[in-house]
């Protein structure tokens, strides 16, 4: 292999390397929202499954889950407060 070979293989694979870790970074940022999001879905299915009998429950959608999967607890606290303001 000729020395300007050599080199364009370096080139290209230094590229490939940065191009993959921003890929994989921004992969693992919509990872992350994913798994938060169905955490927040298990979430609010627990708090209906406890407060099924007492009629209060929250609806669950891909917005209130991701509120709750987001925030936690505050996202789930706000919900209910929300519930309770615009019932």
């Amino acid at each position: 292999m000729s020395t300007s070979v050599l080199i364009a293989v370096f080139i290209f694979v230094a590229v490939a390397l940065v191009l993959a870790a921003l890929f994989f970074k921004q992969l693992k940022g919509i990872f992350v929202l994913i798994l938060n999001t169905v955490a927040g879905w298990a979430g609010l299915y627990i708090f209906n499954t406890v407060f099924a009998a007492t009629g209060f429950t929250i609806g669950i959608n891909i917005a209130s889950a991701s509120i709750v999967g987001v925030l936690g607890l505050p996202g789930l606290l706000l919900m209910i407060i929300l519930k309770f303001i615009y019932k």
